[in-house]
């Protein structure tokens, strides 16, 4: 008997949006990530050796001039950038598999259906501020979020740090200075740090400067949410905000780079080389055991209070889970705040170098414990909407979803366990691929934001850019959740359309109709 085939995947019908690009295009924005990795490869290396006196005569031959200020610059630019690369090709692989990632954060009105969103969804709300400013709606046409755009300004920011690198070492070997205090050097990471940071504003068409606008509107609408989400919580601001919790040490070496040049720190000859007093914003000052957990903190208590709203938001609904469980996902970024404040207590009251355990690390490795599992329990539950029941038994509403009989006698074939009956992307490996390595993922970052530690910059600018990767997969699969949610959605207000018109229809005179149930599509 022939078995009826179940359907894994569920392709939106009507949306293709996958960009057309020339053989140049692919050509530029390849040699583009081979620069990118060889500027990444030159700093890890430049991270593993540094500090070792048995390599520090290679060290000085290969960059003489070369100190933790300048590696601290390049790793925040490195790892903001990692985020343009990786963004880009998750772009592409939804645009191919047919995850609409534009109505997913619901910049662009979808007028397939006619249906009008809830006035009171996340998705779709806007504040009077964004209707006297269009602006700050992110990415308002298909064409300015695309994987084409993405690519492009991450290739043409990717020059800029590998010339600078390539100026920052020239410099020294061309002029034959060897002495400590060639202040022109700094000039080198200075400019790209300084294009990064006024790259979204700079007035002019190329690149992209209206996908670079609303990115910086956005981002700067969820820094500012500190104290009071004031533009709202849509979902855009949840992704935002949930990828900035992957770069709390990329936030921390960003602000010690305003710090560091705001300052004049750079001036001085005797902080090139090294951190030491003179240096105000570096290793064990005032303004590092300070600002250090704030700017890793900060993401983690923006996330919590953009939780709090939406419980004070979802009140009138009473205690369901549509309010309830924006408590429990408070509760998650708590625990994250818990292992920050943790790790920073143990660090000032016992110091770094202390190996006892104390009272401090007993909390410490508690926090750790509870938040890595409250994560990625979470990521998979409801992030993700994995985990769930191997369908060995087909209810009745997805054979109607098939189109399948539902007395028919015919066997259905199972779906694979712990995933989803609808999946948009076509190797179940991959789905279980990041189950897997979400979790140790998840570990790594818990440590790496653990300032107590001291760990080894190599370790610790490895362990951000895994973390970076990790939300790259988080993205791919949130986003094609997000989809099926959006097109449940849809299709249970078509229904009820449908419910409508008919009962409409059998309540006149005359009218056979029968008032049927509901259809699907």
């Amino acid at each position: 008997m022939r078995t009826r085939p179940s359907p894994p995947l569920l392709q939106h019908r009507a949306i293709d949006r996958t960009p057309r690009v020339s053989l140049g295009t692919i050509l530029f924005h390849t040699v583009s990530f081979g620069l990118y990795v060889c500027v990444l490869l030159f700093l890890l290396l430049i991270a593993d050796v540094d500090g070792d006196p048995n390599t520090l005569d290679t060290l000085d031959l290969l960059v003489p001039e070369w100190g933790p200020q300048t590696e601290m610059v390049y790793f925040a630019l490195v790892q903001i950038l990692l985020f343009g690369w990786l963004y880009a090709f998750v772009l592409g692989i939804w645009e191919r598999s047919g995850v609409d990632h534009i109505d997913a954060l619901a910049v662009v009105p979808s007028d397939e259906d006619d249906i009008a969103l809830d006035p009171d969804s996340l998705r779709y709300h806007k504040s009077a501020v964004m209707g006297r400013f269009p602006f700050l709606t992110f990415g308002r046409s298909v064409g300015s979020h695309s994987s084409k755009v993405v690519f492009d300004i991450s290739s043409v920011l990717t020059h800029f740090i590998f010339w600078s690198i390539v100026g920052y070492v020239s410099f020294q070997r061309l002029t034959d200075l060897q002495t400590p205090g060639n202040y022109p050097m700094m000039i080198f990471p200075l400019a790209p740090f300084a294009v990064f940071f006024l790259f979204p504003l700079l007035p002019f068409a190329p690149p992209h400067w209206t996908t670079r606008l609303s990115l910086g509107s956005v981002l700067g609408q969820v820094l500012s949410a500190v104290l009071f989400p004031v533009w709202g919580v849509k979902f855009v601001h949840v992704v935002v905000a949930d990828a900035l919790t992957s770069a709390s040490l990329t936030l921390w070496y960003f602000e010690y780079s305003v710090c560091y040049y705001i300052t004049g720190t750079f001036l001085n000859s005797a902080a090139l080389h090294s951190f030491s007093e003179v240096d105000v914003c570096g290793h064990n000052s005032m303004h590092m055991q300070i600002m250090q957990p704030i700017m890793v903190g900060l993401p983690f208590w923006i996330r919590f209070i953009q939780c709090l709203y939406r419980v004070f938001e979802t009140r009138d609904k009473g205690w369901v889970w549509a309010h309830t469980q924006h408590i429990v996902n408070s509760g998650k970024y708590f625990s994250a705040l818990m292992v920050v404040l943790t790790s920073t207590a143990n660090h000032v009251a016992m110091g770094s170098k202390d190996g006892r355990w104390t009272a401090y690390r007993f909390a410490w490795l508690a926090a750790v414990v509870v938040k890595t599992t409250y994560c990625y329990v979470w990521d998979l539950t409801m992030d993700w909407d994995l985990l769930s029941k191997s369908s060995t038994q087909t209810d009745e509403k997805t054979l109607l979803l098939q189109g399948a009989r539902v007395n028919s006698s015919e066997p259905v074939e199972t779906f694979p366990p712990l995933l989803r009956h609808q999946r948009m992307y076509k190797y179940t490996f991959f789905y279980y691929f990041a189950m897997v390595t979400n979790f140790f993922m998840r570990i790594s970052w818990t440590v790496a934001i653990s300032n107590h530690l001291d760990l080894p910059k190599f370790w610790k600018l490895l362990m951000a850019l895994v973390e970076i990767m990790r939300r790259a997969q988080w993205l791919t699969f949130r986003f094609e959740n997000e989809h099926l949610q959006n097109l449940s959605s849809r299709r249970r207000r078509t229904q009820l359309r449908g419910s409508a018109s008919s009962l409409s229809l059998s309540s006149r005179p005359g009218s056979d109709r029968e008032k049927s149930g509901i259809l699907f599509k």
